[in-house]
């Protein structure tokens, strides 16, 4: 055929659409023929449509590009760095553009051009592809690891942590020596894990940098193990300045007392503080007071390495127990548990009480012995009340 042409993508040229085809113009091709070609371009799963028409002289086939290409996860390889494997793929499978189907056999092709890549670098791997799905936010990439052989964390290092900080990371990881490497999970550290290591070290406005990950096992191991390095940026290190309560209210300040455990000077152990602005609000919810807030507004004074606080607490309205209704025994049961249930109706609302209720006054019942109180509550802050339920269950596995 003189002419061989190719309508409706946007991503390939003509070219490389028949490299992957392996057509040639000006070679002889039968119906039979391009029906093939049609089938295995529709089985790659890049396009969601494909037709052609033919002469003697010509060929024609029409496409339409299939929208939905995600982007690759890699979960464990650490031979190379994506920019390397996309480069390598590109030369490999011809209609790799850095995206990949759900369906259709290119995906297939990409695992085992990675497999291809991997045994020159000496590794003999096994590669599996599926679909990845973020939770709740709907499938988002197609997951890429590595099988065989196992990939574990191997060590961890922190450049630019003081040794101090660099003890209490390394302390923070370290039951993650020998578990299953991912990347998801050196990312999880750097964002989640690491940050309040710092902050309870004073380091407020440390960060991490693109944490690196290379193989320190030897080629044809059983078990590669990954070395991590995070580098850190440490900053300065703050200390406490000043604490002060913007709310006047005598029982505020009262049960704002415990924050003098805080001291000016000291260094600022954010995660300490938090918890204790949270054990605060915690006793403001058990006096029913629902709606509590306690919230503290950072200072920073630069110069002096001091972070400042400026803590208001409301309290909100006082909430009451509306009602409070029992399931998971019969009737007579039931009543031998409400003997001893203590939080009656208009009492004040102490939340604490149900989630406690099995360890205290339930456990004046023998029958309540292994059953664990599944309860919820329903706020109305019209009435500035709360409607309980409280459902007895045995734990699943237990009969």
């Amino acid at each position: 055929m003189e002419r061989i042409t190719f309508k409706g993508t946007s991503r390939f040229s003509d070219a490389q659409l028949l490299g992957y085809l392996g057509m040639k113009v000006g070679a002889p091709y039968s119906q039979t023929d391009l029906q093939g070609f049609a089938t295995k371009l529709n089985s790659a799963g890049v396009f969601t449509q494909v037709s052609y028409r033919f002469a003697p002289t010509w060929a024609e086939f029409e496409v339409k590009d299939n929208p939905r290409l995600l982007p690759m996860r890699l979960e464990n390889i650490v031979w190379l760095s994506q920019v390397e494997l996309d480069r390598e793929l590109k030369a490999r499978v011809p209609l790799y553009t850095t995206g990949v189907p759900l369906e259709g056999e290119l995906a297939d092709q990409v695992a085992r051009a990675i497999e291809a890549v991997l045994k020159e670098k000496g590794v003999d791997a096994t590669v599996q592809q599926m679909p990845f799905e973020e939770e709740g936010s709907g499938l988002d990439a197609v997951s890429y690891r590595v099988v065989q052989p196992k990939v574990e964390f191997g060590s961890f290092a922190f450049q630019g942590a003081g040794e101090e900080t660099s003890a209490a990371l390394m302390k923070a990881v370290a039951s993650t020596v020998g578990t299953e490497f991912n990347w998801s999970s050196v990312h999880a550290m750097a964002d989640h894990t690491l940050p309040p290591v710092m902050q309870e070290h004073g380091f407020l406005r440390a960060s991490f940098s693109t944490p690196n990950a290379k193989p320190a096992s030897a080629s044809g191991a059983a078990v590669t193990r990954v070395a991590v390095v995070f580098t850190v940026l440490e900053g300065a290190q703050y200390h406490i300045g000043k604490l002060a309560l913007s709310n006047p209210d005598p029982m505020v300040q009262e049960s704002a007392k415990r924050l003098s455990q805080i001291k000016t000077g000291e260094v600022a152990n954010m995660v300490a503080f938090r918890k204790q602005l949270s054990e605060l609000g915690g006793e403001f919810l058990a006096k029913g007071y629902m709606g509590a807030k306690v919230h503290a507004d950072p200072i920073f004074d630069d110069a002096a390495h001091t972070v400042s606080y400026n803590i208001a607490i409301t309290p909100g309205d006082l909430y009451r127990a509306r009602d409070v209704e029992m399931k998971g025994f019969d009737e007579a049961h039931l009543e031998q548990i409400r003997s001893v249930w203590k939080l009656k109706k208009g009492d004040v609302y102490d939340p604490s009480y149900a989630r406690n209720f099995l360890k205290t006054d339930g456990a004046k019942i023998p029958f309540l012995q292994g059953y664990v109180c599944v309860w919820t509550q329903k706020i109305s802050d019209d009435d500035k009340a709360v409607d309980l339920t409280l459902e007895f269950k045995k734990p699943q596995g237990i009969r």
